[in-house]
């Protein structure tokens, strides 16, 4: 029998960084800073493993931009407690063709080949 991957979303996170660094109605709704971002991406990633602690899937969270509605920008994380790995990618929702940006489908690919990349080659076929 196969491995089985499983990806769970861990509801949540929204509130924590709202709770802890996006205290303000601007600072929950306008793209941030670079620096901002960087401490909004450290604070998902350490609450993403706390909870992942001896768990067997790949967990995920995301942040939006403003938060209810259409996400001007947006960032997903990911970790896999076996490969103590991460993943990050901004998405939008409203984003153009032209901008250099994932739309929310193609962040949803990029996870679940984040996913399968953790397994590895097969070494059988």
């Amino acid at each position: 029998m196969g491995r089985r991957i499983e990806i769970r979303l861990l509801d949540g996170l929204p509130e924590h960084l709202q709770e802890t660094i996006l205290t303000s109605s601007t600072l929950r709704t306008v793209r941030p800073a670079k620096a901002l971002e960087n401490r909004v991406s450290e604070a998902a990633l350490v609450w993403l493993r706390e909870r992942a602690v001896g768990q067997e899937y790949i967990s995920f969270a995301f942040y939006k931009w403003p938060p209810n509605g259409p996400a001007h920008y947006g960032l997903l994380w990911a970790y896999n407690p076996r490969t103590d790995r991460t993943f990050r990618l901004p998405f939008s929702e409203t984003a153009g063709e032209k901008e250099n940006i994932a739309s929310w489908d193609e962040a949803e690919i990029e996870l679940h080949l984040f996913s399968l990349k953790q397994f590895g080659q097969p070494s059988a076929v």
